[in-house]
């Protein structure tokens, strides 16, 4: 499983903006784009994702990031997630990918030069749908298995 969120402390001088962002709900059949808060300090932009992901059963947060190379280019979302065998069925995962998914999915696009998230795009949502998928088949088969099916197809 990707690495568990530790808890952000309080910082003097932060500011809190909203940051576009991609919900996976349980509770849909499609993602939908909402407005994260989001501690920006100087040197970094830390989103508050707790109250984004439902389910007490599990109140542990896991995140990870996936980078998606596309010619020169690389594109770098943060997912958060939440797994539990007694959360919800994600229907939305079920729709994109055939397997299910216990508890909500967060997807947040890392800057370039920015240490943290920024915005989601407009043209974002393929590269979203595709990091998804490349990061839920490493869950579910472990990386040598998709790494091996990415050089033979």
């Amino acid at each position: 499983m990707p690495y568990s969120r530790t808890r952000i402390t309080p910082c003097y001088g932060a500011r809190y903006f909203p940051v576009r962002a991609v919900l996976y709900g349980a509770a849909s059949t499609r993602p939908s784009l909402l407005p994260i808060q989001t501690r920006i300090t100087s040197h970094q932009r830390s989103p508050l994702v707790e109250e984004a992901l439902s389910g007490s059963i599990q109140p542990r947060i896991h995140d990870t990031i996936v980078t998606i190379r596309r010619g020169r280019r690389q594109h770098r979302f943060q997912i958060f997630v939440k797994n539990h065998k007694y959360l919800p069925t994600n229907a939305a995962v079920l729709a994109l990918m055939g397997r299910q998914w216990h508890g909500d999915i967060l997807v947040m696009r890392m800057g370039y030069t920015t240490n943290g998230v920024v915005n989601i795009r407009s043209g974002d949502q393929r590269l979203i749908e595709y990091a998804l998928q490349r990061f839920l088949q490493v869950v579910w088969h472990g990386v040598s298995a998709v790494v091996n099916a990415i050089l033979m197809g």
